[in-house]
């Protein structure tokens, strides 16, 4: 006799897959503004094809973002412009109605514009916004709210119709009411993430919810991040009530070889504190998949059995060589699955963005690059200082300033980094247009003169050297940058001269002068910055609550950039350099810079070893022969 064989009913599931963008920085179109040429695979409308495939392939599906999607490039600025006083939708707002955003979570770029700006973006949005710890002053109203739950009818395993009840709530850095202060002040109050998104849970669980994601604009942190840290995602994700979690702002790739070893963070999993979660990098390199599986709760609805994340590369790798060229139209062309909706919506912004990029703001008779800004050779910074230094003696009376010495600080916006091997600036004798500006001064941040001592002055150099690793005497190809540092925190001072010796543990700014003179500790200052950094962005010292702001102005860097240059005739760089490094006898060290610096080869104490697979051009530098740099006219 053959035995019956026993069928055994398969458990009831219900797969749910949300998939997940986080900084966007309105990268729209496959366009690189900055350099006017096509960026082709790149942008919210090239990938969207790729998006709607996933969302098909999937089956049960939520698309979401995760912050910082109005703010970030040359369209943001081109677009504030050209929309003032006028009532027309917001591109990016409409594209992600296009490609059918389920809801969206606050990151702090977004609040760049201020709160009417933003209000107004939102207000075309159908799709909720969501910010659990940034709430509204007394009588101030908000476009979001702190979290929300999705209705959603799925299929279960068994082919059946289900309703899901799904929680989702947002957080961003809160340090957002520090970096935006002069748009954010009285209007908004800030609270930790932590806390924030534990009282969310709390509203969410009272409800009613089969299961809460949260969205979380905030690096990874540590499993010990305190409630006012700037990243906690993986303290949120240990919170009870949190099913799964996007976390962003970082720009990182989660589940990625970085987060090996880890505490609390598990890249075999893709689970933070045991919880499935995803990064997925910024302007659309990646989206980030959270796939669920949900069984039937005791009592009715549904829970997370298990479940994993995932970030999958949407845009190319970057290539060694240069971009193809191409017309606007044919970049569009070649984004697999760009709906004519979408083409359409592209255009307009994207002639909008060029028609006010392509005004011709001033001169140079300079060479004006960042390739050999981390190295003492930044003629850019040079124009934006003296920018700086201009405005500031325009408006500011001699009998304010005092005794104190007017000086000048500002980063190298683009120098490379996480962006890549065409990530710089390049800009040859000749106009100067608009979109030249806004490659230099990226962000609106406005003038702001903070009065400082020359011990605080030091201090802050030495902040700012910590950009570099230390290059030991006798030792050979050591990486010259740190890691953990962005260009956009190295800052160069004009009306210094100063040496970064990087020999050993030790102070490292050496030989600091004013004028040809020591800088005392005593000295007085008055230095030119930024807003973001007059209110403690980058963690400088004498920055933040605590600092001496003696003027400040509603204007931004940019426009004061281009004021300089149409009212001062052309422009030319200065002869020197304001830092070098001090001399490391009998060391070598490895930097890398974009390829088109070969052009401005040779120069003493550097050497050619030829460009990576990544694209960037690799250089050692002869550390015993570095000294005071002149830029290249």
């Amino acid at each position: 006799m053959i035995p019956a064989v026993t069928s055994f009913p398969q458990p009831l599931r219900c797969n749910l897959t949300i998939l997940a963008t986080s900084d966007l920085h309105l990268q729209l179109c496959p366009w690189d503004y900055y350099a006017n040429r096509a960026a082709p695979g790149t942008g919210l409308a090239a990938v969207s094809g790729a998006l709607a495939r996933l969302r098909a392939e999937s089956g049960n599906t939520l698309l979401v973002d995760n912050g910082d999607f109005l703010q970030g490039s040359a369209l943001g600025d081109a677009l504030l412009a050209e929309r003032h006083g006028k009532a027309r939708a917001h591109p990016m707002i409409a594209a992600m109605n296009l490609a059918g955003f389920d809801a969206v979570s606050l990151g702090n770029h977004d609040f760049d514009y201020g709160l009417g700006v933003l209000s107004a973006a939102l207000s075309e949005a159908k799709f909720p916004a969501l910010c659990a710890n940034l709430t509204g002053a007394e009588r101030v109203a908000v476009p979001y709210a702190g979290w929300t739950i999705l209705h959603r009818e799925m299929i279960d395993s068994a082919g059946n119709p289900c309703r899901l009840r799904i929680g989702l709530f947002g957080v961003t850095p809160p340090q957002v009411m520090m970096w935006n202060q002069p748009k954010l002040a009285g209007r908004l109050r800030a609270r930790g993430m932590i806390s924030a998104a534990r009282d969310a849970i709390a509203g969410m669980q009272k409800t009613g919810v089969d299961l809460i994601v949260g969205l979380c604009h905030c690096g990874i942190g540590t499993p010990g991040a305190q409630d006012s840290d700037e990243n906690a995602a993986l303290a949120i994700a240990a919170l009870p009530g949190v099913d799964a979690l996007v976390a962003g702002h970082t720009h990182d790739v989660f589940p990625g070889p970085d987060f090996a070893g880890t505490r609390g963070v598990d890249i075999e999993t893709s689970t933070l504190a045991g919880k499935p979660a995803c990064m997925p990098g910024f302007g659309a390199s990646h989206v980030g998949l959270l796939h669920l599986e949900l069984s039937p709760r005791a009592g009715g609805g549904w829970q997370v059995q298990t479940g994993r994340g995932e970030a999958r590369p949407l845009t190319p790798p970057r290539s060694a060589g240069p971009p193809p060229e191409m017309s606007f139209r044919e970049a569009c062309d070649a984004s697999a699955g760009l709906s004519p909706e979408f083409a359409a919506l592209c255009l307009q912004a994207h002639e909008a963005t060029v028609s006010h990029l392509d005004r011709a703001v001033g001169r140079s008779e300079s060479h004006l690059s960042s390739y050999f800004a981390m190295t003492g050779d930044c003629p850019v910074t040079g124009l934006v200082t003296d920018a700086m230094l201009w405005y500031l003696k325009s408006r500011l009376p001699q009998a304010e300033r005092g005794t104190a010495r007017l000086l000048a600080a500002a980063s190298p916006w683009r120098a490379g980094g996480r962006r890549g091997p065409s990530h710089y600036t390049n800009l040859p004798p000749g106009p100067v247009l608009a979109r030249d500006v806004a490659a230099l001064c990226p962000f609106p941040d406005e003038l702001r003169a903070l009065r400082l001592t020359g011990r605080e002055l030091a201090d802050w150099l030495e902040h700012s050297a910590r950009a570099f690793n230390t290059i030991p005497p006798g030792s050979r190809d050591m990486a010259l940058l740190a890691d953990d540092w962005a260009s956009y925190n190295f800052d160069v001072i004009r009306g210094l001269t100063y040496e970064i010796d990087l020999s050993g543990p030790g102070p490292r700014i050496r030989n600091l002068c004013c004028e040809g003179l020591p800088v005392r500790e005593s000295d007085s200052f008055l230095l030119a910055t930024t807003s973001y950094r007059a209110a403690g962005g980058g963690g400088f010292p004498a920055t933040g609550p605590e600092g001496r702001v003696l003027f400040d102005t509603a204007l931004t860097i940019g426009r004061i950039v281009e004021e300089f240059l149409t009212r001062n005739g052309a422009y030319r760089a200065a002869a020197t350099t304001p830092w070098s490094f001090t001399p490391v006898p009998e060391a070598t060290a490895i930097f890398e810079t974009g390829p088109c610096a070969i052009a401005l080869l040779p120069r003493r104490g550097f050497e050619s070893l030829g460009n990576e697979p990544d694209g960037f051009l690799r250089l050692r530098m002869n550390m015993g022969e570095i000294g005071p740099l002149h830029p290249a006219d």
